[in-house]
């Protein structure tokens, strides 16, 4: 099957990412990813768009945009996504994780897109360049690739550049998707920025 590669040039807006949802739902129909891995990586793609239009340009910016690129080895079982936006410089990967609340009267609304991504992917990395934020994460899949179990494997077939991420295992990973689902169920989570 090979390498696929999809690629988008949307407006930095609100209103643009469900293109950008469509192509990732066909690329990913297409090259059969698993359903778990689907989601997660819609989710992630929502997230970090999300954040692009709330927050990447300043209101007056003119034509502001993102780069919406969706790379898939089927061979190798990674699908890849990378956004690139021309907006103020910012890593969201940089710094560590918010702690963890207690108790859910204690938790904050919102800030917690960038946490989504950091322990649903398999990597991520960030870098400037030629005035331009590109954001990069992916997820593994596979025979050899259904358990999450295997995120702690030194061997993975990462794409060059990318940094694992933190190890996770599913009862952490609940937590997570559970307490996005329970502060944000029908709207996108606004992330930090």
């Amino acid at each position: 099957m090979g390498v696929s590669v999809y690629e988008l040039h949307l407006p930095a807006r609100l209103d643009a990412e469900p293109t950008a949802q469509e192509l990732l739902s066909q690329a990913l129909e297409a090259a059969s990813v698993p359903p778990r891995v689907r989601k997660e990586l819609s989710l992630m793609l929502e997230e970090l768009l999300v954040n692009v239009a709330r927050y990447a340009y300043p209101t007056d910016a003119e034509d502001p945009f993102v780069d919406v690129r969706i790379r898939i080895d089927k061979d190798e079982g990674i699908a890849e996504v990378a956004l690139t936006d021309a907006g103020i410089p910012f890593d969201p990967f940089e710094g560590p994780l918010p702690e963890r609340p207690t108790r859910v009267e204690d938790a904050k609304i919102g800030g917690l897109g960038i946490v989504l991504v950091r322990k649903l992917s398999d990597g991520y990395d960030y870098r400037r360049e030629d005035a331009m934020n590109k954001t990069r994460f992916f997820k593994l899949w596979g025979a050899d690739r259904t358990d999450r179990t295997d995120r702690d494997s030194q061997d993975a077939k990462a794409p060059k550049g990318a940094e694992l991420a933190a190890q996770l295992d599913d009862k952490e990973l609940d937590g997570v998707v559970g307490g996005v689902a329970a502060y944000v169920p029908s709207r996108p989570n606004p992330g930090v920025r």
